[in-house]
């Protein structure tokens, strides 16, 4: 038994390349020996190519999980901020509740790594349908509904340049 295994161990290590046998000037041996190594040729190509596969849909699930995360978080500053607008709260030094609305907004962004721009901060009335003619600066009347909308541009890995998300909220203002 034991020597059955020594040779089933033995055949393995040559087949795999990790033990050498000496030439034999026997003709089939080397044609055997030639074909084995076009075999091994084959595989570190199929290898290859295997391996950049994997390698190319493991950079793009990083970049989908980077751009769920972005999204997640986006929703998540929108959320709070929402409940926090619609009770009325305002930062000390702004003159508008909007501007200290869209501030807080963007202070939340920056704790959870996002990086909202100011400017990409909307506060108009929920209504249906949207108002064109609101500016972006309307945070409504008691007992009114509100919709804040913020976007964010994400990087992604260079040949796929950028993403831009968008997320919007909708609450109504208490009394």
């Amino acid at each position: 038994m034991n020597h059955v295994l020594e040779n089933f161990i033995i055949k393995n290590l040559v087949r795999m390349g990790f033990l050498a046998v000496s030439k034999s000037n026997n003709r089939a041996s080397n044609e055997r020996c030639a074909k084995r190594s076009g075999q091994v040729g084959a595989a570190m190509v199929d290898g290859a190519i295997t391996l950049l596969a994997f390698l190319t849909l493991l950079g793009v699930g990083i970049e989908l999980s980077r751009l769920m995360k972005h999204k997640v978080s986006l929703e998540y500053v929108l959320s709070r901020g929402i409940r926090w607008a619609v009770l009325g709260q305002t930062l000390p030094g702004y003159i508008s509740r909007e501007a200290s609305i869209k501030q807080y907004i963007r202070q939340l962004g920056l704790t959870s790594g996002l990086n909202i721009p100011i400017n990409s901060i909307s506060i108009c009335p929920a209504v249906i349908p949207p108002d064109p003619s609101c500016n972006g600066n309307n945070a409504g009347t008691p007992k009114s509904m509100i919709q804040i909308t913020a976007s964010e541009t994400v990087s992604l890995a260079y040949p796929l340049g950028s993403k831009t998300i968008t997320s919007s909220v909708i609450g109504t203002n208490e009394p």
